[in-house]
């Protein structure tokens, strides 16, 4: 059955469907996808056309929080209800993803949209060292309390999924429940397999729109890629078929705009550093007895791993609630949004209130696996 397919993790399967946006769907006109293989190249060089800030254009209250002194960040809120802090993925992304499409939560959340330390509108102050996945952990934590919040939701998309399980690790009592949305997976030696939806011909000249003087670069790792560069390349290369690693729908040339000027603002070589942290910490036990409550939602299509990647990374978190989406990639929120946030409200709703000797428990289990570690 096409639609949601809810997987309760170990062994239940629940398919259904959302009727409203099948017949959505079948009243638009056809959008070209990555499954069709149609291979667009183009060998001009495009200009990044201006678009606007939806922040600025939504109906959000926008503000900098301070967490420590030269340090703060640009926050942006709406809706009311439970607290939904939203935390993006990259690294190296900004709140700007997220937009417009989580507007569609502010009838049952309290939506908190935020840059990270070193990215978009927020502060880009490093501090004494690198960034770090440890030090984004602890921001969260200091814009929690400065925003005087005693618990929340946290959802953590793509590389933002790190942050959140980091999180929920080291602050467990100020979790209400965690959402991992096509989140990386910092589990050593977990092969996720792979798939590519691009022609040779797209990847050659993709190829040729990340380089600079004729030196293949990655983009978003910085380095010697200034920001001009950057949304250059990024927009060139969607254009000539680069979207199909994240999105299942083509996305249109403002959509694409959008992503090189507003959606991968970033600080030299922030990429690099987050990585470097943010995957030097094995949680494959960590999870398998969290008590959090936790929803796993994941693209069928998301070309960033293989096919088999939702089910491999819920093993390691077999308590959890598994939604696998079809006809959705990377960006799951935009491309099947009814399913998604009908999926997302659902948790919210009912997700249990977690007793304290159960985190306590929890707790004294990632200090042993963390001594154990120690001892290796």
């Amino acid at each position: 059955m096409n639609g949601v397919v809810r997987i309760l993790v170990p062994l239940t399967l629940v398919a259904c469907s959302s009727a409203s946006e099948s017949a959505r769907q079948e009243a638009e006109p056809r959008r070209e996808t990555a499954l069709d293989s149609v291979v667009t190249i183009d060998t001009v060089d495009h200009p990044v056309p201006e678009v606007v800030r939806l922040d600025t254009v939504l109906d959000l209250q926008r503000r900098r929080v301070n967490i420590e002194e030269n340090v703060s960040l640009y926050v942006a809120e709406e809706g009311t209800g439970p607290v939904l802090v939203l935390i993006n993925g990259g690294p190296g992304n900004t709140l700007h993803s997220f937009l417009p499409h989580f507007s569609r939560a502010n009838s049952f959340a309290t939506i908190l949209y935020y840059d990270q330390r070193g990215t978009g509108q927020s502060a880009w102050n490093p501090g004494a060292g690198p960034y770090s996945t440890s030090q984004a952990v602890d921001d969260l934590e200091r814009l929690r309390s400065a925003l005087d919040l005693d618990e929340w939701f946290v959802l953590g998309h793509s590389y933002g999924g790190v942050i959140a399980q980091w999180y929920a690790m080291r602050y467990p009592h100020r979790v209400r429940g965690m959402i991992l949305v096509g989140s990386s997976v910092p589990i050593d030696g977990l092969d996720l397999g792979e798939r590519d939806y691009r022609s040779a011909g797209e990847r050659a000249r993709i190829r040729e729109a990340y380089a600079i003087d004729g030196q293949a670069v990655v983009p978003v790792h910085g380095g010697a890629v200034d920001l001009v560069s950057l949304r250059r390349m990024l927009y060139n290369g969607y254009l000539n078929g680069d979207w199909k690693r994240q999105y299942f729908f083509k996305p249109g040339r403002e959509r694409m705009a959008q992503i090189a000027r507003l959606e991968w603002v970033h600080d030299r070589d922030f990429n690099v550093q987050m990585r470097r942290d943010g995957f030097s910490r094995d949680l494959r036990e960590v999870f398998l007895r969290a008590p959090i409550p936790t929803l796993i939602i994941e693209g069928a299509q998301d070309a960033n791993w293989g096919p088999e990647k939702p089910r491999l990374f819920a093993r390691h978190h077999p308590l959890a609630q598994l939604v696998v989406l079809d006809s959705a990639a990377h960006y799951p929120f935009s491309e099947r949004p009814a399913a998604f946030f009908g999926a997302l409200s659902e948790f919210m709703r009912r997700a249990p209130a977690v007793p304290d000797d159960a985190i306590e428990r929890w707790i004294d289990v990632i200090t042993e696996l963390e001594n154990d570690n120690a001892t290796r």
